[in-house]
């Protein structure tokens, strides 16, 4: 089960990032940034308060898609929020930094 549960969480990204990036664009990305995290902190609490593993999967789909739907607004509205001159710079070191994060989970998963 514990497989599914993880595998839940991955489809549930991909589902968010499909659906909700393109109705970031039309909404806005502050109001789809501020219901994404609505939906992050509640669906994070209401697995401490799961009663079986099918609420746990339910739950982490959930989760999966709020991550899924965060993944093109924080990218994508920081050179709105800074000077001009340092959007480009910004948004470059969001995506770098989001792939280097990426390579040390794996170097990680692989040590332990």
């Amino acid at each position: 089960m514990t497989g599914f549960i993880g595998a839940a969480t991955l489809l549930g990204i991909l589902v968010g990032a499909l659906v909700f990036g393109a109705l970031t664009d039309r909404l806005g990305r502050r109001i789809m940034m501020i219901v994404d995290l609505a939906v992050f902190v509640v669906a994070s609490l209401l697995q401490g308060f799961a009663a079986n593993a099918g609420e746990i999967l339910a739950l982490r789909f959930i989760l999966g898609v709020a991550i899924g739907a965060d993944f093109r607004s924080p990218a994508r509205s920081s050179p709105n929020t800074c000077p001009h001159v340092y959007g480009a710079r910004l948004s470059t070191a969001c995506k770098s930094l989001g792939s280097w994060a990426h390579r040390s989970h794996i170097l990680l998963g692989m040590r332990c």
